[in-house]
């Protein structure tokens, strides 16, 4: 299907210097196919050129290695975002209720002082 004699020079050349995408460019201006068409060529011509006993091009080629996924990040049971806080930030209290205790803390203490003194 891809034979090396029917390919633009160009194509070749630029499969000899590793540009995989830049051949399959100028092939498709060149012939005038599609881009599954051009890149199956060129797959084609790769998976050949092993065979043949052409060394160089193969060595030229990146090595692709699959592409990792991250793991989904996991939420603790009882998760609540609240906005304005860092990840990891506890809200601090408002100090309502502190303040209410302190003044029921100091009517007291004056009764008292006022009942007994």
């Amino acid at each position: 299907m891809a034979d090396p004699r029917t390919l633009p020079p160009e194509v070749l050349a630029a499969l000899k210097a590793g540009n995989r995408i830049e051949a399959i460019k100028i092939l498709r201006q060149r012939m005038g196919v599609g881009l599954a068409e051009a890149r199956s060529r060129m797959e084609a011509l790769e998976a050949r050129s092993p065979a043949s006993g052409d060394k160089g091009a193969d060595a030229a080629a990146p090595v692709r290695t699959p592409a990792r996924t991250a793991a989904p990040r996991l939420k603790p049971a009882g998760y609540v975002r609240r906005e304005g806080l860092s990840p990891g930030e506890v809200p601090r209290t408002s100090g309502g209720t502190q303040a209410v205790i302190i003044v029921i803390a100091i009517v007291i203490a004056i009764w008292v002082y006022a009942r007994f003194a």
